[in-house]
């Protein structure tokens, strides 16, 4: 389950919702014609919950990890980021895109081997570009395009298609084969790691936004339906 909890981390993170703040100004309110939020009172509930231990664990660690050499952190984000190519294989194959599932499959093959287990991506230098799918894209895929909007204690902004996504996807997470200490060590690694990322993104959002549940539920869901429409 942890292994689960980490692919949630890389698929559907709050924090990855916040990132898109910087490059994707629109008029963002409460009524996002994009946003199907029948559980917003609960959803509210559980966002302020979320919120309180971002400032009171997540951010304060996230400040301390990004003073390690930035070349450190780099390799840090790859290796995880190689962990989620099995699953997006996977559904890449789920969507019939042979394409994508020989693009996964190969960076796989090559960051793990050539790469030392992802810390290095010589895959992109060979002209193999990543090609991300998870469940909850491929759901969305076969006709389920505005599932209702779901927060998760502590993982942010979901949706029922999306959360059933992540226990799927976390099947095909090569740490499911680690034992449990590596995998709450990967986890860990997961959740800093990407909060470190985006802590300038996500402060911008909680100054500029009025309402900043509105902001990032409907940054989520701008961002998720466009796999969709393509």
């Amino acid at each position: 389950m942890n292994a689960t909890l980490f692919r949630a981390l890389k698929a559907l993170p709050l924090l990855a919702a916040l990132g898109l703040s910087a490059c994707a100004p629109m008029d963002w309110d409460s009524e996002y014609d994009g946003a199907y939020d029948p559980l917003e009172a609960l959803n509210r509930k559980t966002h302020a919950v979320n919120k309180a231990v971002d400032t009171a664990l997540l951010k304060p660690v996230a400040r301390v990890y990004i003073l390690l050499p930035a070349a450190g952190r780099a390799a840090v984000g790859r290796a995880l980021e190689n962990l989620a190519e099995p699953a997006a294989a996977a559904n890449n194959l789920l969507q019939v895109k042979p394409d994508g599932v020989a693009t996964s499959a190969a960076r796989f093959g090559v960051n793990t081997t050539f790469g030392i287990l992802g810390l290095f991506d010589p895959a992109t230098h060979m002209g193999i570009t990543r090609a991300e799918e998870d469940f909850g894209q491929t759901l969305r895929h076969y006709g389920w395009k505005t599932p209702p909007h779901l927060v998760l204690p502590l993982l942010g902004p979901s949706s029922l298609a999306d959360f059933p996504g992540v226990v799927v996807d976390g099947f095909a997470n090569p740490a499911v084969f680690l034992t449990t200490a590596a995998q709450i060590g990967i986890t860990g690694t997961a959740v800093v790691h990407v909060r470190s990322e985006l802590l300038d993104e996500s402060e911008i959002a909680e100054e500029a936004a009025l309402d900043e549940y509105a902001f990032i539920r409907d940054l989520y869901e701008d961002a998720r339906a466009k796999p969709a429409e393509e």
